[in-house]
């Protein structure tokens, strides 16, 4: 039987602001502690080559990093938003879509540089009162982040990279993510 632990780390303050140098010291420690799956649930324009160095680390030692892909409606190929638009092969970025399959009016997108769309729109979740509905890609990162750790679940012994190519092998095509995203 296996099984998996949350490991929250708080890089943002209640204003949603933070450094670059936070999130890559919170990237290091999860790995360093044996995260398989990262979500990296928030982003901004722009670049820093010590979080890239983190995303990259924690792929070499077999831990995927999901990403958002922001919510400002922008193309992200022409409109850098970091991390989401990482190279790194270990790194899957996800765009919202709504439960109809559209993309969600707020979603980045980015034909070269977001992989796939998940939920993100009108998505109940527990909050410190009860339930909420949240939108946005940070719910869609969840969710694929929720699907790698089922897949690891299933088989602990299976690589990282083999859970990121079966997810982009096994995404169901949609008409409103065609030229807006990888897969």
């Amino acid at each position: 039987v296996s099984s998996a632990w949350i490991m929250p780390m708080k890089v943002l303050d209640a204003s949603g602001a933070g450094f670059a140098s936070d999130a890559t010291e919170a990237l290091f420690y999860a790995t360093a502690n044996g995260a398989r799956v990262s979500c990296l649930a928030w982003g901004a324009y722009g670049y820093s080559r010590a979080l890239q160095e983190a995303i990259e680390h924690a792929g070499n030692n077999d831990c995927l990093v999901i990403t958002a892909a922001g919510n400002d409606a922008r193309d992200i190929d022409h409109h850098a938003f970091f991390p989401a638009t990482s190279n790194a092969d270990n790194v899957i970025t996800a765009a919202a879509i709504n439960r109809h399959g559209q993309l969600s009016w707020f979603s980045n997108y980015g034909a070269n540089t977001v992989h796939l769309g998940a939920p993100g729109s009108d998505i109940l979740t527990t909050a410190l009162t009860g339930h909420e509905m949240v939108s946005g890609t940070s719910a869609a990162a969840a969710h694929v982040a929720g699907t790698c750790l089922m897949l690891l679940l299933n088989d602990p012994d299976v690589g990282t990279q083999e859970v990121r190519d079966s997810i982009l092998a096994g995404v169901l095509p949609l008409p409103s993510l065609r030229q807006r995203t990888l897969s």
